[in-house]
């Protein structure tokens, strides 16, 4: 049997106390080590569900449904659940000309006190822009007294007591900067075109009814020859 061998059977054999010592630390070791992990990972995936099953609350601009001339504010709720006790921050704050449009009241107070629950999907919307030429012009102004851009800033709470907190900044340019095409045979260029064939139509009515009076005119007799 080769030397080397012996040599390890002996050392085994005397320090057989300190290794069985040091195995069984190892053992313990890995053991806490193994236990750590396992409850670092329980709480991340407590906490994954926890913030899949959170609500959600956003703030943006959106155009009208009915109109290509204005948008509005919408705070909605993307969320899986509920958003409680919800408070809207606008800044810059409304002044006394801005409150003097009945418009801009209704938005203050709207916000000037906690909402109570937003549900999951749920929207708050309120017209902020909606534009017209003024002056002959051909460009739009708003004829709201709202700032073009904003910032939102929301705090609401889950399920939980854990309050929630976020700010939007919401600039005009990205909607007023919008572009898109309309076919002609869409919806939408369907009715702008029946829209240009009412406005001819009816100028071309007023035209027939101008001739059909000077024509009338013409034809009575001249009152100041006698029989």
């Amino acid at each position: 049997m080769p030397q080397w061998v012996i040599d390890l059977v002996e050392f085994l054999r005397v320090n057989s106390d300190a290794i069985g010592a040091a195995a069984a630390i190892a053992t313990t070791i890995i053991a806490v080590v193994t236990a750590i992990l396992a409850v670092a990972a329980l709480r991340s995936a407590a906490r994954d569900s926890r913030e899949r099953s959170r609500p959600l609350v956003f703030a943006r601009f959106r155009e009208s449904e009915n109109s290509d001339s204005s948008y509005e504010l919408v705070i909605g709720n993307s969320g899986q659940t509920a958003a409680r006790d919800l408070t809207v921050t606008l800044t810059p704050a409304f002044d006394e000309t801005a409150l003097a449009d009945k418009l801009v009241k209704m938005i203050a107070e709207r916000y000037e006190s906690p909402i109570g629950v937003l549900p999951p999907g749920g929207e708050l919307t309120n017209v902020w822009w909606s534009g017209s030429a003024q002056g002959g012009g051909t460009e739009l102004q708003n004829h709201i007294a709202t700032p073009d851009d904003v910032e939102v800033s929301v705090s609401y709470k889950g399920n939980r007591t854990r309050r929630y907190r976020d700010t939007f900044t919401l600039e005009a340019k990205s909607m007023k900067l919008k572009t898109y095409s309309v076919s002609s045979t869409s919806m939408p260029g369907m009715t702008k075109s029946i829209r240009d064939s009412i406005k001819k139509l009816a100028t071309e009515t007023k035209q027939i009814n101008r001739h059909l009076r000077s024509i009338d005119i013409s034809l009575e007799p001249d009152k100041s020859d006698g029989d």
